[in-house]
């Protein structure tokens, strides 16, 4: 506290020096600073929903409005301020961090913040002649290198113990019926997430039961299934979106009744805890998607092999210390959501990017990373599950919102027996098959050949896994992981949601199950397009293995999407349901290869690894990518799926419907005239 109020005078001084060139700049999050320091000693509880609104677009002033001249925008700083501009708008924006720390009341984070701040503008003022982009990302670099031993242990800690209890009192000992709770977890809130809270709140006890008990007892099949000992296990991590709290409250519950506590950390928010794309830890809705975009890959300045190396050995020093904690972690549990207003993003020419040098550090550091966890948390010992529920945005209407959820609960609660027994039919007639082939439909030019693994004992063995609704809801596809030396072709799909991101006309073209080229048609410049792919999809890797093939069967989910015309807002949880889907990346059983997974039918499944996993018995930095990429193909673009026995073809789907025989209920599920 000694050093806040130092910094906190210090600060106060900026106001009347003028001593550089930058002082606009410095006195603009000067103000910012002061204002959200205030709130250190305020009860938000004495405030209105109306006043904490008011609060929130002061403190998010240039992001939430007006980005496109603020000091968060690298083109704008980058212009105005030509040496120094985009590393000026990420300190800027790393400086919104503090918002999270103060509300969590974490003042040494926010005291080293401010040191940070008042650093780089001290040296603004001794030698503006030196002061450019590289100084100060030495200076960003150097602050996020001396704090990185307690950051990075405080973020493993709060994954796998019990010590972050901020989200976790929020959702146990708020009043869930008054949506100003929201404002006290210290991210952004958006008028969605209010609206979110409020119909939540209008459901009765029972529908929201409900809802926590598919998502809680899908976890606990999830162990069934696999005949994994769910009983050794403590802890489950929450993953979900802020405003379900009332669902989340109730799943708290179920499962300390099933013998596990929740753990829920945030969404990791510092610089050196972020990596694009993946976000583990509660979400909440963003106030500028182009301004995240912008700052995506702003840790390319932490980029280098000292720090990488430094990480790792911490990491490695930590996971020792809670390897106690980490052997009774028992997976992830997740809520995702759908349905936000569209984003096609704009690249900026200024916002920092990882050079190949830089993308090969950092892909190489993951890989490490991801094989010192397994030292820790046995695969084969945890299991999970994800569920997804539609946000406001996806409707016109209140109304039209209220049915499409109850539509969505309805999808979310079907009959796994009744799709157990459909999905069987279809894996019965795959399982004669060496290979399948997936033929588009009018200007859809997908024409690809996946070829299956051999079976040596059809009684006993299958391909495909038949997937009920454990650890992946809703119910609905069959899925393998196929041999990649055969499967060759292309896969297109005129509109597609992956991530955040729509992709529009995009093609993948496929050799011996290796992409060898793919673009979109998001962007006038092809090279932009390229990139955009190989960001989301690939994961910054040059090329990626076909690592499943799948059929979805959940044909009552495609009708009720086409019905309220929301198909290509659905998450691929959701989508990969409603037709052939294909993902790139590592397979379905990445990691557990040797553990030994079966159907209800009993037979075992041997489509478990391809060429590329099986390179885990010499080297497992070869065998993985660590991502797995969903594309589905919806059933109105397939002409056909047609499965290659030795004598026959076998038609699975035709003309967009499914065609053997037994499946007519999957069928009848379409809308009429479909």
């Amino acid at each position: 506290m000694e050093r806040l109020t130092l910094a906190i005078d210090r600060i106060k001084q900026i106001k009347s020096e003028n001593v550089t060139i930058y002082n606009e700049y410095f006195c603009n999050l000067a103000d910012f600073i002061l204002e959200l320091t205030k709130l250190k000693d305020k009860n938000l509880d004495d405030l209105s929903l109306e006043e904490l609104k008011n609060l929130q677009s002061f403190l998010y002033k240039g992001i939430e409005s007006n980005y496109e001249l603020s000091v968060y925008n690298p083109d704008h700083m980058q212009k105005k301020y030509p040496k120094v501009g985009r590393a000026l708008a990420l300190l800027a924006y790393e400086l919104k961090n503090m918002i999270q720390m103060l509300y969590r009341k974490d003042f040494s984070s926010y005291v080293s913040m401010l040191e940070l701040f008042l650093e780089t503008y001290t040296k603004s003022c001794l030698d503006e002649d030196e002061f450019d982009n590289e100084s100060i990302e030495d200076v960003i670099y150097w602050h996020f290198l001396d704090y990185l031993d307690i950051n990075l242990e405080e973020r493993i800690e709060n994954t796998f113990t019990l010590k972050d209890r901020h989200y976790i009192d929020i959702i146990t000992k708020s009043d869930l019926s008054d949506p100003r709770y929201l404002f006290k977890f210290g991210v952004y809130i958006s008028n969605s997430q209010i609206e979110l809270a409020r119909f939540l709140a209008s459901l009765d006890e029972d529908t929201v039961k409900k809802m926590a008990s598919a998502y809680v007892k899908g976890y606990k099949r999830g162990f069934e299934l696999a005949k994994k000992d769910l009983s050794s296990k403590k802890y489950v991590l929450i993953r979900y979106y802020i405003g379900f709290e009332r669902v989340i409250k109730e799943a708290i519950s179920e499962f300390r009744q099933m013998g596990l506590e929740a753990i829920i950390m945030s969404a990791p928010y510092r610089l050196s805890d972020k990596t694009a794309g993946r976000n583990i830890g509660a979400e909440s809705a963003s106030a500028n998607k182009q301004c995240e975009y912008d700052h995506r890959y702003d840790n390319a300045i932490l980029i280098k092999k000292a720090f990488l190396d430094r990480k790792l050995a911490i990491y490695e020093n930590v996971c020792e210390k809670l390897k106690a904690n980490m052997a009774l972690y028992a997976g992830p549990a997740v809520l995702e959501v759908f349905g936000e207003d569209d984003f096609e993003p704009e690249n900026s020419k200024n916002a920092y990017t990882y050079s190949e040098k830089k993308n090969k550090l950092f892909i190489d550091a993951r890989a490490k990373q991801a094989a010192l966890l397994d030292k820790y948390i046995n695969e084969e010992e945890i299991s999970f599950t994800i569920i997804a529920w539609p946000l406001p945005d996806i409707a016109k209407t209140a109304k039209e919102y209220e049915e499409i959820f109850r539509e969505i609960i309805k999808i979310n609660t079907l009959d796994s027996g009744l799709f157990t027994r459909l999905q069987q039919i279809i894996i019965d007639n795959l399982d004669k098959a060496h290979s399948v082939r997936v033929i588009g439909k009018g200007e859809n030019k997908t024409d690809i050949r996946v070829q299956l693994h051999e079976l040596s004992d059809p009684n006993k063995e299958s391909n495909f896994e038949n997937c009920t609704a454990d650890v992946n809801i809703p119910v609905g596809e069959v899925f393998t992981s196929p041999l990649l030396k055969g499967t060759t072709g292309i896969i297109q799909v005129s509109n597609v949601y992956i991530g955040d991101y729509q992709f529009k006309d995009l093609e993948l073209e496929f050799k011996d199950g290796m992409l060898i080229s793919y673009n979109c048609k998001n962007f006038d410049e092809e090279k932009e397009n390229k990139e955009l792919i190989k960001e989301v999809i690939l994961k910054k890797h040059d090329t990626l293995p076909m690592g499943e093939f799948a059929i979805g069967t959940n044909t009552l989910a495609y009708t009720m999407a086409r019905k309220y015309n929301i198909l290509r807002k659905l998450p691929i949880l959701i989508v990969e349901k409603t037709g052939p889907h294909f993902a790139l990346g590592d397979t379905c059983y990445s990691h557990e290869e040797d553990f030994m997974t079966y159907n209800p039918d009993g037979k075992a499944i041997v489509a478990r690894e391809n060429e590329i996993s099986a390179l885990r018995h010499e080297d497992r930095f070869k065998a993985y990518y660590n991502c797995h990429t969903d594309i589905t193909i919806p059933y109105d673009e397939i002409e056909a799926v047609i499965a290659y026995t030795d004598k026959e073809e076998i038609y699975i789907i035709k003309d967009s419907k499914f065609a053997l025989e037994g499946l007519e209920e999957l069928n009848e599920m379409f809308e009429p005239g479909f």
